[in-house]
């Protein structure tokens, strides 16, 4: 449960700082650049996209940090079982 809410509140702002970081480039951008684009169209991409992704930074972060902690543990594991295996598996 604690995970959970951590990783909620950590999407959350990742979402918030994008969107404020998509939204200060546009606003510095060109007014010609700007009157182009048809507002409602730019904000619906950029909440779906800056959604998307914070929940894969989220996500998928976490995982790959869990696997390569997995991964170093069965190795130590293995060398203290069987060093020579190890030695010659590595």
């Amino acid at each position: 449960v604690i995970v959970k809410l951590i990783s909620e509140k950590l999407k959350i702002q990742t979402e918030i700082n994008l969107k404020k970081l998509v939204f200060t480039g546009f606003t510095k951008s060109d007014y010609e650049v700007q009157s182009q684009i048809k507002s409602g169209k730019l904000l619906s991409v950029i909440n779906n996209d800056t959604v998307l992704l914070a929940s894969g930074y989220v996500t998928l972060l976490p995982a790959i940090i869990s696997t390569i902690i997995k991964l170093i543990t069965t190795i130590i594991v293995l060398y203290l079982l069987q060093p020579i295996f190890t030695l010659i598996i590595s």
